[in-house]
């Protein structure tokens, strides 16, 4: 049996598992992802016991995918936003908004309406994939690390 040293915690596992560092990884990246990158070392103590220590490292960040899928996306404003603007406008103006404009705008609205939704919707998906993407290395320094 050996034991993995990891943030102040003593983890016992099967010697054969705790000597590759493939197999040690594959056990406890699930429940402790932050060590994908991890620096390990093995050592044997006073008891004959393997003594695995594994260190943290900064992974990579950035994905170019995720880069390149922003930047290919279009530059747009939110209907709905927009028509809330519009609407604003003609306050400002001190313009009265009469019933018959706001009937008249009506499919405006509720296409402005369902685009602000199919947006919203869009913007939830995009938010996923980016939670579920690969770490990748950057090539430029974060300011303040």
């Amino acid at each position: 049996m050996a034991i993995i040293k990891l943030d102040g915690q003593d983890i016992n596992i099967d010697d054969a598992i705790a000597s590759v560092d493939e197999d040690l990884k594959s056990v406890l990246v699930p429940f402790y992802p932050q060590l994908a990158n991890a620096e390990i070392t093995r050592e044997t103590n006073s008891d004959g016991l393997m003594v695995v220590r594994m260190i943290k490292r900064a992974g990579p960040k950035g994905n170019d995918a995720v880069i390149e899928f922003l930047m290919l996306s279009p530059n747009q404003l939110n209907p709905a936003i927009d028509l809330s603007w519009q609407a604003k406008q003609i306050l400002f103006r001190n313009s009265p908004i009469e019933l018959k404009h706001i009937l008249d705008l009506q499919p405006q609205i509720k296409a402005a309406v369902k685009a602000g939704q199919e947006e919203k919707d869009s913007m939830a998906r995009a938010l996923t994939f980016l939670c579920q993407c690969p770490p990748q290395a950057s090539n430029v320094t974060i300011a303040g690390f």
